[in-house]
């Protein structure tokens, strides 16, 4: 059960090379996640079709990701990562009085969850997914104008808002996409979810050549270190090697 899980992070580190070209970070994405995680799962269990659910999980988070990019657009001052610990703190925050003194919150109608936590054969749905979507992504950044614009962003610190305002919208878009996964996979959610991912994107991206000082870097290679982290993960996970050793590990790595 864990390869989905890891691989519901990879969603996360396609927008995050697009933020790194910018020259910029982005660490409320494992809160938007247990935000998204955390609401989507209250909409299921009030039995409402599951395409609610998904629509929830992808709003929330497309919202959270909007509201990082209004505050750096609008106050053009404020440095993305303390705009971002802020929010951080905010939708976690958010996410902790929702679920209450329980801490945690079971789905009780998985059927849809099930259902995209499926396989063909051997091989689990959100792989052709994250293939997909990694090859929509790359093609984006390396041959659209917006990509070339991000690009130019990065290099020249030309503040070109909208662009930016969408990059961050779509972070947190991708990031309601993996807390859907996530729930598929633990039919819940809790206090704790999404803890570290934004490291894992980050570390996905760098590794793959992505300059984090923006303007640089390619998301081919971000699509091959993500898969070996993931497989990292899943081989040390195996040895039953202890997580938090696993995240030291990636940390030093990083």
């Amino acid at each position: 059960r864990q390869m989905p899980v890891y691989l519901a992070e990879v969603f996360m580190m396609f927008p995050m090379a697009y933020i790194l070209v910018l020259g910029e970070i982005d660490i409320s994405v494992g809160a938007i996640v247990c935000l998204s995680a955390t609401l989507s799962c209250m909409v299921c269990n009030t039995n409402a079709p599951f395409i609610v659910v998904v629509f929830t999980a992808l709003v929330v988070g497309a919202l959270c990701g909007a509201v990082n990019g209004f505050i750096l657009t609008r106050f053009k001052e404020l440095p993305p990562m303390i705009v971002t610990l802020a929010t951080q703190i905010i939708f976690r925050g958010i996410a902790e009085v929702t679920l209450g003194a329980g801490g945690s919150i079971a789905i009780t109608n998985t059927d849809g969850f099930r259902a995209i936590g499926g396989k063909v054969g051997q091989v689990p749905y959100i792989l052709f997914l994250v293939l997909i979507l990694g090859v929509l992504f790359a093609i984006f950044l390396g041959k659209s104008t917006f990509g070339r614009r991000t690009y130019a962003i990065g290099t020249n610190r030309v503040h070109v808002e909208k662009i930016r305002f969408i990059i961050y919208t779509v972070m947190g878009l991708m990031s309601g996409l993996c807390a859907l996964f996530l729930v598929s996979s633990s039919y819940g959610a809790n206090t704790t979810t999404g803890n570290g991912f934004e490291m894992d994107a980050i570390a996905m991206a760098v590794f793959g050549g992505i300059s984090s000082t923006g303007g640089k870097g390619n998301l081919a290679g971000g699509i091959i270190s993500a898969f070996i982290i993931v497989c990292l993960r899943v081989g040390l996970g195996q040895k039953n090697v202890n997580a938090q050793v696993i995240l030291l590990i990636i940390c030093v790595l990083l």
